[in-house]
């Protein structure tokens, strides 16, 4: 677990990273069980057919709301391989690719604005 300055921090990472982890694993059992292929993929985990499929996998999903405006969300990639979970003095999270549109939010990167492709 990366070293945070403040004990609460490090508490939000860990919660952070448990959530990342029940993604991928929520995300995984779709594909097994749907039996996806690549371009299944790409289909399925198009946010418009995606909320239909999957109505409880998100907590977005309830109120109809998107994680990102924009067209074309694509919930496969619901937790950013370009994000980095690692604290920096008070605040938790870096953007790998150094996205000119994150910013922080109570002390956690903000990717809301961010349309670099993933």
């Amino acid at each position: 677990m990366p070293k945070c300055k403040a004990n609460k921090l490090a508490e939000k990472v860990k919660a952070m990273e448990t959530e990342r982890s029940k993604f991928f694993s929520k995300r995984d059992k779709i594909v097994d069980k749907e039996e996806l292929n690549a371009s299944d993929i790409l289909k399925y985990f198009k946010y418009e057919n995606f909320i239909k499929k999957e109505p409880k996998f998100c907590p977005l999903f309830k109120n109809k709301e998107k994680c990102h405006d924009g067209k074309n969300i694509f919930c496969w990639n619901c937790y950013c391989d370009e994000y980095d979970l690692s604290c920096n003095d008070d605040l938790i999270g870096k953007c790998k690719v150094k996205s000119k549109k994150a910013k922080y939010t109570n002390g956690i990167l903000d990717c809301s604005d961010c349309t670099y492709p993933h």
